[in-house]
């Protein structure tokens, strides 16, 4: 897997790209250097974009995931923004993720547009429900 890390200034948002076949140790640094990122710079607010990112996670490694990030300091104060195709091969496991990290109170929201996920993390609105996403298909990509 390969990915950039980035600190956009203008908005404190950290933001990642990745790309290629995902797999959990480097997936693991590169949460840890964002985390590192964002606290250097105050930031509370992540957008990942996982467009060109190929699944190779187990089930089991997705649903450990969100234990992860929560070891490595990412809390429920923390917004993360996930950009990906709905309709790509990764579709059901970033879903997944997303319905695990909220189980543990993650702030995390799905978008297959990037200007929505900028325009929802500088606003200071929380992140929905599954059950909210899904009946009012806010997120656009719930179906």
């Amino acid at each position: 897997m390969k990915w950039t890390i980035k600190h956009l200034e203008k908005d404190n948002i950290v933001c990642m790209k990745t790309a290629g076949p995902a797999n959990w140790d480097q997936n693991k640094k590169m949460c840890e250097d964002a985390f590192s990122l964002a606290q250097k710079y105050g930031s509370h607010r992540f957008i990942v974009d996982h467009r060109k990112l190929v699944h190779g996670l187990t089930i089991l490694q997705i649903d450990d995931m969100p234990g992860m990030l929560k070891q490595i300091g990412v809390t429920s104060r923390d917004k993360v923004a996930m950009v990906f195709d709905p309709v790509s091969p990764i579709s059901d496991a970033v879903k997944f993720f997303r319905d695990v990290a909220f189980l543990v109170s993650l702030q995390l929201l799905l978008f297959s547009d990037k200007k929505e996920a900028m325009t929802w993390l500088k606003s200071g609105s929380p992140a929905k429900s599954k059950k909210q996403c899904d009946s009012n298909n806010s997120c656009g990509n719930c179906h």
